[in-house]
């Protein structure tokens, strides 16, 4: 893999990583549940690392690491229901991963 296609596919991973990161930080909004608000804040500062690791990485071969949101889809639903629906939501995302 030459440089410029290494660098392409850290950007493209980095932007999707970062939807994810968006995508966790406003369900851990919806969750009111104080052991599943932790459970969130961990994956956030884990995914908030990898996130640090790969605009390095993008950094260091001369790119830019675009840290612009997508459109960040959460399930509808009540407070109770939203935070249900946030964590099945997450499940089945993980589980087709």
């Amino acid at each position: 893999m030459n440089p410029t296609d290494r660098l392409a596919l850290l950007q493209e991973f980095f932007r999707e990583k970062a939807a994810l990161f968006y995508r966790h930080q406003a369900g851990a909004e919806r969750v009111s549940a104080y052991d599943g608000n932790n459970a969130y804040q961990y994956v956030l500062a884990r995914e908030d690392a990898h996130l640090d690791w790969l605009r390095r990485a993008i950094t260091e071969a001369g790119g830019t690491a675009d840290d612009s949101a997508t459109d960040v889809a959460l399930p509808a639903g009540g407070s109770a229901d939203a935070a249900r629906a946030v964590a099945d939501d997450d499940a089945r995302a993980a589980g087709s991963f």
